[in-house]
């Protein structure tokens, strides 16, 4: 009798649990909470998302320069790749390297597709996926365009740009998600 109300009670709590755990993943589809990058101390997209650890996935910062102008824009690719990858999202940074500014937003995040948006939280920028973007442009990979205008001054120099990326399995639920996260710096001029 008593494990048959230990039972009952479990199962409700699983009935009650799981709804909430599928519409708190599924609402990430429209970007993760700001963050996430794994910068600065940061947790990264693993914070929502469980799966194991895959040397496949990868994130990377495409076309990136290596050393920046004070205004300038530039234009670059975030690209998250996995071989079971069915859904893909991200999560971006600039910040300030060193020196006094350290871990301080750097220029100014826009995004140059539909595929994503940029969200302030506590004077940082992020730019991240959106529902629309997540879906691969080519089997097993998802890209999306950041711009990036550079600070109007070369302060301390060094901009790190962190990025996390979530290599999805779209079945609705926080399970099975591949993370990998990168950084990448560039130097003033």
């Amino acid at each position: 009798m008593k494990h048959g109300g230990i039972s009952f009670a479990l199962a409700t709590a699983i009935g009650l649990v799981a709804p909430l755990m599928v519409s708190a993943t599924r609402s990430n589809l429209d970007g993760p909470p700001p963050g996430h990058t794994g910068g600065f101390g940061e947790p990264t997209c693993r914070a929502c998302h469980a799966g194991k650890v895959d040397p496949t996935v990868r994130v990377l910062i495409a076309d990136l320069p290596e050393h920046w102008s004070p205004g300038e824009t530039y234009r670059f690719d975030v690209v998250v790749r996995g071989r079971d990858l069915l859904r893909g999202g991200f999560q971006l940074t600039a910040r300030w390297a060193d020196g006094e500014a350290a871990g301080r937003q750097a220029g100014l995040l826009t995004v140059a597709d539909d595929r994503g948006a940029v969200t302030d939280s506590a004077g940082i920028s992020y730019a991240h996926h959106i529902a629309d973007g997540t879906t691969p442009m080519s089997p097993g990979s998802v890209r999306w365009t950041v711009a990036w205008t550079a600070p109007d001054t070369t302060m301390d120099g060094a901009i790190v740009f962190h990025v996390a990326g979530n290599a999805a399995n779209d079945d609705n639920s926080e399970l099975g998600d591949l993370i990998a996260t990168e950084s990448d710096t560039a130097f003033a001029k």
